[in-house]
């Protein structure tokens, strides 16, 4: 049974693009993904992918153990992040504190995420996460403020403080999250910890997933994630004047 459904991206493409006199076609059978056609080129918007981001960037960005390196490599502050290449191969956990974090490798949403606070629990945790991924890696788990810094082309679009919901280890809105918006309050070296974590990727648009001791500090600031194709729900319901300079670069890319 198919599960994806038209995204906030598709809407708003499919109305931009009309309003400047191009072709749009909508898949109809879900609305997950749409064409634009204009007089001098077509692109597609997939889900939240608007097509701003190279295909080999995006794959690096997804792959949690290939970001982390290249992130590591530029100096990049990065949570510690490691392949599990197996249950039973938990030496490579050795100098680390439980609880550890186990997660799908290219793995989105919070699904598959599971908390390991001993040898006795990484079996379960890396079956649920091998489910979804034939990679599998382990993070060092912190109980940190965490917030989610979005970047266009270099420049903050907007940043949002993430409350995870009771009894989850993920911080997203799927998972029952609450985001606040905190772009007039995050430390500006925060934000541009994001900027340059998306840099390093080679992407034009990113949401940057930070941990850090006070979400309007700078103190202990790591990069957890950075998604290359981020949900675009906390931009329509806090930042809209945001999410429409991000649409109209999308199709500006076509022209």
């Amino acid at each position: 049974m198919r599960t994806d459904f038209e995204t906030e991206a598709v809407r708003l493409v499919s109305a931009a693009a009309a309003a400047r006199g191009w072709r749009v076609d909508v898949e109809p059978s879900t609305r997950f993904c749409c064409r634009v056609v204009t007089g001098s080129g077509v692109g597609f918007v997939v889900g939240t992918d608007l097509g701003l981001n190279d295909s080999a960037s995006r794959r690096v960005a997804q792959d949690k153990a290939f970001a982390a390196h290249f992130l590591g490599v530029d100096g990049v502050p990065v949570v510690e992040t490691r392949v599990l290449p197996s249950a039973a191969e938990v030496e490579v956990l050795s100098g680390w504190e439980w609880p550890v974090v186990v997660k799908p490798c290219r793995g989105h949403g919070g699904l598959g995420v599971g908390l390991a606070r001993g040898v006795e629990e990484i079996e379960e945790a890396y079956t649920a996460a091998s489910a979804l991924d034939s990679v599998v890696v382990v993070q060092r788990y912190r109980s940190a403020a965490e917030v989610r810094v979005m970047v266009l082309d270099g420049e903050v679009l907007a940043s949002f403080g993430k409350e995870r919901a009771e009894g989850r280890i993920g911080a997203n809105l799927s998972q029952g999250a609450a985001w606040t918006d905190v772009s007039e309050r995050l430390h500006p070296e925060v934000a541009m910890l994001a900027v340059r974590a998306t840099g390093c990727l080679g992407l034009r648009v990113s949401g940057v997933d930070i941990l850090l001791n006070r979400w309007d500090g700078t103190e202990g600031a790591e990069v957890l994630e950075v998604n290359a194709t981020p949900g675009l729900r906390a931009l329509a319901m806090h930042r809209p004047e945001k999410l429409d300079r991000l649409i109209a670069r999308a199709l500006d890319r076509l022209c």
